[in-house]
């Protein structure tokens, strides 16, 4: 509604920056300030590595099978590199290939990480995400990209590697890449090009993707501080300004305007005479000195 007060959980820098009108304020991101701790297990896994991806799709989102296979086996080759030592994958899809076969023709039985009778990898059905992700050993967060969770790895101050799947997750994921805060997984690219652009971001071997990260970090965290509190004053104010459901002290002054004055069109009107007159006034000139030079001649003739 156009006389309706439109309050955004984001933030320039995760939105891209545009013109808004003073009846839309962003008040994001708005995170929870408590969260549920690690679970025994969980904390015993991170203490005993160094190098963790935790894996998150969301509550609502799950990959394909294929795409599942694709995920164990780039984070499998990367363990293997050494680029990671495990993993822990929350809420997993439904369906998981019976054996995963990396690059070196080692096999590995799925059973054995769904049965957590393995040494590197942890597949549970829930996770304290923010808990994992604030761990220490958690060097990165591969994700489908919804905004809570991009914010919670911001603030965490995690690198990612997203692997959108719908909706908005596929403008996050571009974002996260054009600001170099991680990379996306693109559904063209092999098993090899997955697994090295992982890899990159495990290492981030010249450490501009988590200096980025930093940046974004102490952004999140700012901004989420008071998002909560900026929100109900908001909310305040039209509660106790409103005229008839109206905000007209947030209305621009072009609403009172004809189109023709709140575009600016006639300044621009007279703008273009300006500009057109410099290149009009010579041809005038030329064809007043050929008619004046017309009439001279015609004297002389009529004397002769």
């Amino acid at each position: 509604c156009v006389d309706s007060l439109k309050l955004v959980n984001n933030l320039f820098g995760i939105d891209p920056p545009r013109p808004m009108g003073p009846l839309v304020e962003m008040v994001g991101p708005i995170i929870p300030r408590e969260h549920p701790p690690l679970t025994e297990d969980l904390r015993q896994f991170l203490e005993t590595h160094h190098r963790i991806a935790y894996v998150a799709f969301g509550q609502h989102f799950s990959p394909t099978l294929e795409d599942t296979e694709l995920i164990l086996a780039v984070l499998l080759e990367n363990i293997e590199l050494g680029a990671l030592d495990g993993f822990i994958w929350a809420n997993p899809a439904p369906k998981f290939p019976p054996y995963i076969t990396t690059s070196s023709n080692k096999a590995y039985n799925v059973a054995e990480l769904l049965e957590q009778t393995n040494t590197y990898g942890r597949v549970i059905s829930w996770a304290p995400q923010y808990a994992v992700l604030r761990h220490p050993t958690t060097v990165m967060f591969v994700t489908h990209g919804g905004l809570g969770s991009l914010y919670e790895a911001l603030f965490a101050g995690k690198r990612t590697m997203v692997f959108p799947i719908a909706f908005d997750q596929f403008s996050n994921a571009i974002m996260v890449e054009h600001n170099h805060l991680g990379r996306r997984f693109k559904r063209e690219m092999s098993k090899s090009e997955a697994t090295q652009a992982l890899r990159n971001v495990a290492l981030d071997s010249s450490g501009d993707i988590q200096a980025n990260v930093e940046r974004y970090k102490a952004l999140v965290q700012i901004h989420s501080k008071r998002g909560t509190e900026r929100g109900a004053d908001l909310v305040e104010e039209v509660a106790f300004t409103n005229r008839n459901g109206k905000l007209p002290h947030r209305y621009e002054a072009s609403r009172e305007m004809t189109f023709v004055k709140a575009h600016n069109l006639d300044l621009y009107f007279v703008l273009a005479l300006i500009i057109a007159s410099p290149i009009n006034r010579p041809k005038v000139v030329m064809e007043r000195r050929w008619i004046c030079e017309q009439q001279r001649d015609s004297k002389k003739d009529v004397v002769v």
